[in-house]
């Protein structure tokens, strides 16, 4: 920027009108990792990380062999923008956008990360029951099940039992019930121990045959865990990745070695995973959702060999992590973060919510339990459609609970308005929550039916929530106010024959097979109609377009 001047009389000099513009800005610095290429050859040459592809570096290669699809990056880098001043930005943002993209996507199996056996006493031992389960929750657009083989010997996660449970550990305990995911209700009748180690090596338990489902009129069973068919469990290796470094910023002290802060548990290998009979029939490459875990890539460099399984020799299958679930509990774990330079302090709020600790370091209990009036609340929510973790989110928070509500009687979309009112407005609104806000959940109702109904795009609506929680305002009066109206097919036909005219040498690489240009056309309509435009209705007229010789 300081050579500007210099830089335009060169060009002037030696080319015609129109000329390159020249535009700065900042780079992009995330926190919980280094950025700088000197830093990064020294993790790779002292051997801290295994190369430049490690699934931990933020490298391009890294992130796909842990794989985050492409997809995430892009809406990422969308939502942070660009800016001339250097800031750090929140790699909780990163993970939510991986999040995002992977939940509309992925299949939901089952998966026991570290196996406890438990025998069901009261199950025939020749018995195998099939179970329905499905591969996507309620609040996504796509179809697909499988059927769950239920026998007598299960596992189940080792931090589902506790011998000694404390408060708030609904899971399962001697004497105690507990729900099977698309299962039964089971109960733990004995502990089984190692007689040298004292080490829990198995559990006995009896089902209630009436409580196919997880069904159970008139009980109350709080704890649901998922299980792993024990005659039919697929051996896994499973890679837990993390972050790379413990403090925010490695670099805050210049005087302490930045390797200082790296991560002990930022790859943590569990050998005996074990998944269920589905995961046998899934190709290297393939993203999944272990369910009560997170997202998992089956990863195709390292799934080469064989191991030992019951009945011979199986393929190896190595998953990789590549982001937790939502972390509910981590909320009240009150878990503190190593600060560069000075003393461990609580997690600090960032848009609205509670920035998480590395995950690994987080007590693996689970989410908090729901109330009995809280467990109402949210199943009147599950039973409009909405996810487990939207549901229970709305449940413990009576003004938020309330604000959606307020919001549903203005527009009668439950999974629309939860999804504008969690994914996008709760960012904006601070510390003060939606009580804070200068309008009520009406307003956002309002907002979310000007974009169901085609009057304004998604882009468009977070501009007007924006204004709104700023300065508050009626919403259709803002978009008229600012043009944000959406553009129909006859007004946006123009505007794409003028992209494609404007870019002859990248119409003929489309048309000569190069078809991953199609982003570079939508991207170049969506920024000359300000966002107007729906990103469908774009594609549709751009392949009309790029298909006409």
């Amino acid at each position: 920027e300081n050579n500007r001047e210099l830089y335009d009389w060169v060009l002037e000099q030696l080319t015609s009108p129109p000329r390159p513009e020249q535009t700065e800005f900042a780079r992009l610095v995330l926190n919980y990792t280094v950025l700088s290429k000197r830093k990064l050859i020294e993790l790779v040459r002292d051997g801290h990380v295994n190369g430049w592809d490690d699934p931990r570096m933020p490298t391009l290669s890294g992130l796909r062999r842990r794989g985050v699809p492409a997809s995430a990056l892009r809406t990422f880098c969308g939502n942070i923008g660009v800016a001339r001043a250097n800031s750090v930005v929140d790699v909780a943002l990163l993970e939510h956008a991986i999040r995002d993209d992977l939940n509309l996507e992925v299949k939901r199996v089952l998966a026991v990360l570290r196996p406890l056996k438990v025998v069901i006493e009261n199950w025939p031992e020749d018995r195998v029951e099939e179970l329905d389960a499905p591969f996507y929750p309620r609040d996504v657009p796509k179809e697909g099940s499988r059927k769950l083989p239920f026998s007598r010997e299960i596992y189940i996660e080792r931090d589902d039992f506790h011998p000694d449970p404390p408060k708030k550990f609904f899971r399962l305990a001697p004497g105690r019930e507990v729900r099977l995911r698309y299962g039964y209700i089971i109960r733990c009748e004995r502990v089984v121990e190692d007689p040298e180690t004292g080490e829990i090596v198995e559990l006995r338990c009896t089902y209630d045959p009436e409580t196919r489902g997880g069904h159970a009129p008139g009980r109350k069973v709080k704890g649901t865990i998922h299980w792993v068919s024990a005659d039919h469990a697929v051996p896994l290796e499973v890679r837990l990745y993390d972050r790379l470094f413990t403090a925010e910023n490695p670099d805050a002290d210049k005087e302490v070695d930045f390797k200082t802060y790296l991560n002990p548990e930022s790859r943590v290998v569990l050998p005996a995973a074990v998944g269920e009979r589905w995961l046998a029939t899934a190709e290297p490459g393939d993203r999944f959702q272990f369910e009560r875990q997170g997202y998992f890539y089956y990863e195709p460099e390292d799934s080469i060999g064989t191991v030992r399984g019951p009945e011979g020799s199986l393929p190896l299958r190595v998953f990789n992590r590549i982001v937790t679930l939502r972390d509910t509990w981590a909320k009240i774990a009150e878990a503190p973060q190593a600060k560069a330079g000075g003393e461990a302090k609580p997690a600090a709020k960032k848009r609205g919510k509670e920035a998480s600790p590395p995950a690994s370091s987080r007590a693996e209990t689970g989410p908090p339990p729901l109330t009995a009036e809280e467990e109402a609340r949210a199943e009147g929510y599950r039973q409009q459609g909405l996810s487990e973790q939207d549901s229970r989110t709305l449940a413990q928070d009576p003004p938020l609970a309330a604000f959606y509500e307020e919001a549903l009687e203005a527009h009668s979309a439950p999974r629309n308005v939860a999804n504008w009112l969690l994914n996008d407005l709760l960012g904006l609104t601070g510390e003060g929550g939606v009580e804070a806000l200068p309008f009520g959940g009406g307003t956002l109702g309002e907002v979310v039916a000007l974009v169901d109904g085609g009057t304004v795009t998604g882009p468009g609506a977070k501009q007007v929530l924006e204004e709104l929680v700023e300065k508050g305002g009626e919403p259709a009066e803002i978009v008229r106010r600012r043009g944000l109206e959406q553009l129909d097919d006859a007004a946006l036909e123009p505007v794409v024959a003028q992209v494609l005219e404007a870019h002859p040498d990248n119409v003929e690489l489309y048309r000569g097979g190069k078809t991953a240009l199609l982003g570079f056309f939508v991207g170049q309509v969506m920024k000359a109609t300000r966002g107007r435009a729906n990103p469908q209705a774009v594609q549709k007229l751009l392949r009309r377009g790029l298909d006409q010789q």
